[in-house]
């Protein structure tokens, strides 16, 4: 599989605390203005063994005994080349630190997201304490909104097993 960058201490892609995050490479939404339009192409980016790479965000996330949680960004990680990559990711991470937070952005709404019925995206979304959606869209900017980049976009927590829309 192909990565765009891994931030090993991000501060700005969670809710607090520190992230290791994971960009994936590819997108079909291109956005005008994306903050990230490096990883529209999916062959862009460091070509690694999906084990080695979940070997490697699990050390980042265990490293210098200091809390991390795990945020997985774009690029769309839910595009059909990426949805069972992004899903095992999912699955490795949790097994090896099963009270990590999971942060997931998408360019798909939580809606569309649904009405796909895809078996790797059901699992994610099943799996994901919160969930940033929909499409950056650069008339509805605003550098003030934390987690996202436009009044349209989403934030949605796991509370009692369900992903609910938060206001943050």
């Amino acid at each position: 599989m192909k990565y765009a960058e891994i931030k090993e201490n991000d501060t700005v892609n969670c809710m607090e605390g520190i992230t290791v995050s994971l960009f994936m490479s590819g997108c079909p939404h291109h956005c005008k203005n994306c903050f990230n339009q490096i990883t529209w192409n999916p062959n862009y980016g460091t070509e690694i063994e999906i084990d080695k790479l979940c070997d490697e965000l699990n050390n980042l996330i265990n490293a210098y005994n200091v809390h991390r949680d795990f945020s997985i960004l774009g690029g769309e990680p839910l595009a059909e080349y990426n949805r069972k990559n992004t899903q095992y990711i999912i699955q490795q991470i949790k097994y090896k630190n099963p009270n990590i937070l999971i942060y997931l952005w998408s360019g798909y709404t939580l809606g569309e997201l649904q009405l796909m019925n895809d078996d790797s995206i059901n699992y994610i979304l099943s799996s994901v304490d919160y969930l940033i959606d929909g499409r950056f869209e650069d008339d509805k900017k605003d550098l003030k909104l934390k987690m996202r980049g436009s009044s349209n976009q989403n934030v949605y927590q796991r509370i009692n097993g369900k992903l609910n829309l938060i206001n943050v």
